[in-house]
């Protein structure tokens, strides 16, 4: 089906987002441990080898009496966190700095795997965290290469795809088997959105979009809008500031248009639940 196509391939674009945006996470940890490390503490998310880097230079600069030795440490941190910083930034359109990135950090994770058994089960368990958080972020990273790879071309592609489903510039739009859309007569109804009263994304305002055009805006649960919509087949979708987007499509002919709008978080990606009332 179709719809099921381009379901799954909103569900892609999300998961590879969150991806990405592990990669940027990795390289600000990294440069956040650069001084962060002065206090003696560190965020286990960032590379383990700028980690054990600074650890070098803190050590050598404790007995030279000088911070030279840590602040070259810390150049060095930066430096080994830069691939992180780049895949996050031209992964969105080409998929092999996601897939290199991805081994990189794999080979970061073997390191630190080998450290903590090396020292025995006093070792396991000091670096319990960083192995938990490390091998949590690398999971994301293999889930998104594995899925994502069925469309080498995803993430301009499943954005674009998003975007261009639908003409909003059209009133109604019918989608056809092969995925194509056909504009219908002119005609209106009426639609009414109810957002659910939840704690659950309530800090975040839903957007609303009929055949990709914004057409309302639920700031706050409980909260009710009543929009004309196509009278043809349409394409009812929920969207988020940072890309999390779910539609449903609406057939023609359907009078009775309420609907309760939720956010469903999962653990690695988000959707909006359209209920009918």
């Amino acid at each position: 089906m179709a719809t099921q196509t381009k379901a799954e391939a909103s569900r892609y674009y999300q998961l590879y987002n969150s991806a990405r945006y592990y990669l940027f996470l990795i390289f600000a940890l990294a440069v956040v441990n650069c001084f962060y490390c002065l206090s003696d503490g560190y965020f286990v998310l960032a590379p383990y080898e700028s980690t054990v880097l600074l650890g070098i230079g803190l050590g050598m600069s404790a007995e030279a009496g000088s911070m030279v030795f840590y602040v070259i440490a810390a150049v060095l941190c930066v430096v080994v966190a830069v691939p992180y910083l780049l895949g996050g930034i031209f992964s969105k359109k080409h998929w092999g700095w996601m897939l290199a990135c991805t081994i990189l950090y794999g080979l970061d994770f073997g390191v630190l795997l080998l450290d903590a058994f090396a020292g025995g089960l006093d070792q396991i368990v000091y670096f319990l965290l960083d192995l938990l958080f490390h091998g949590v972020c690398l999971a994301l990273m293999i889930v998104t290469i594995v899925k994502c790879r069925v469309a080498p071309e995803n993430p301009a592609k499943l954005a674009a795809e998003a975007a261009q489903a639908s003409d909003p510039t059209v009133e109604t739009v019918s989608v056809n088997e092969d995925g194509t859309y056909t504009a219908d007569a002119f005609g209106t109804r009426q639609l009414t959105l109810t957002r659910k009263k939840s704690f659950v994304g309530c800090a975040v305002a839903f957007n609303i979009t009929v055949n990709g055009g914004t057409v309302a805006e639920l700031k706050k649960g409980g909260e009710v809008q009543t929009v004309s919509v196509p009278a043809g087949a349409f394409r009812l979708g929920g969207l988020l500031k940072n890309g999390v987007c779910s539609y449903i499509d609406i057939p023609a002919g359907v009078e009775d248009l309420s609907y309760e709008v939720s956010l469903h978080m999962g653990a690695l990606t988000n959707d909006f639940v359209f209920r009918k009332l």
